[in-house]
């Protein structure tokens, strides 16, 4: 009968462990960089934020409506949601730190503002495949 054992098989870490085999612990305080990037990807999403309800308010109230501006209209909604969502997310990974959110709670939001997002990317995709093709069928 052999028995070995190992000291690092023994040791557990906080957090959650990823497929890639690291630890996460959202009650770490990010690096510098981390704070730099998220602070830079902050700022980009609000402009657009910005610009996106300044075309939907444009297009909603102050067009006539036709089928290109209903398109453009939707995706508008589509990319405010996206940003939204990456605002919401950024904003998770500031508040995580603070309030020491316990790794299990932080991996499902994570997880449900993950789907949430490709959602409303793939809807912005499929919504400019549409205004393509509807184009190109029009000049056909």
């Amino acid at each position: 009968e052999m028995s070995t054992t190992q000291e690092s098989l023994s040791t557990t870490t906080p957090g959650h462990t990823a497929s890639q085999g690291f630890a996460y612990n959202p009650c770490e305080t990010p690096s510098d960089d981390i704070l730099v990037t998220s602070g830079v990807c902050t700022c980009i999403s609000l402009c657009g934020l910005v610009g996106n309800l300044v075309v939907v308010w444009f297009l909603g109230c102050r067009m006539k409506h036709n089928p290109f501006t209903v398109y453009v209209l939707n995706l508008a909604i589509a990319d405010s949601s996206l940003l939204l969502l990456l605002l919401v997310n950024l904003s998770l990974h500031f508040i995580a730190p603070e309030y020491c959110i316990s790794p299990d709670v932080f991996f499902l939001t994570n997880s449900i503002l993950f789907f949430l997002f490709l959602f409303c990317y793939f809807a912005g995709m499929y919504l400019l495949t549409a205004m393509s093709v509807e184009r190109c069928l029009a000049a056909v």
